[in-house]
C-alpha cells in the first residue's frame, strides 16, 4: 500500500508567528495562525503518565503529511478536536526513485493536565 493512500485524515495546520518582543524586553513566541486544512496521517508512538508532581500525560505522536505542507517547529496539528504540537524540526522524506520529496515526517507531542 502506498502512503499517499493512507494520508486521509482531515488535519488542519496552524502556524506558529514569529518571536516578539513584549513591553519587558522578553521574547515570546508570536500568535497562532488560522487552520489551513491538509489529508495526513497521524499515529501514536508513546504515552506516559506523570503522577509524581502533579497529574500529567505526555502523548509523543508522529504525523505524516503530503510533500509541499508549509509546516515547521513549533506549529500546530490538529485533529478530532485535539491538539498537537511540533516538536522539533521536520523531516522531508526524499525518494530517490523520483529524486523528490515524497512526504514530510513530523514528531508531535500533546501534554494534558
Amino acid at each position: 500500500m502506498s502512503l499517499a493512500r493512507l494520508l486521509n485524515q482531515p488535519l488542519t495546520i496552524q502556524k506558529r508567528g514569529g518571536t516578539v518582543t513584549n513591553v519587558y524586553g522578553d521574547t515570546e513566541l508570536g500568535s497562532v495562525g488560522a487552520p489551513v486544512a491538509v489529508k495526513g496521517y497521524l499515529v501514536q508512538s508513546s504515552s506516559l503518565e506523570n503522577m509524581d508532581d502533579r497529574d500529567m500525560v505526555v502523548s509523543r505522536w508522529t504525523a505524516y503529511l503530503p510533500a509541499g505542507t508549509d509546516i515547521g517547529h513549533l506549529d500546530y496539528i490538529n485533529f478530532q478536536s485535539q491538539k498537537f504540537q511540533v516538536d522539533g524540526i521536520p523531516e522531508f522524506a526524499y525518494n530517490p526513485r523520483t529524486e523528490a520529496i515524497s512526504h514530510i515526517v513530523c514528531q508531535l507531542v500533546v501534554v494534558v493536565g
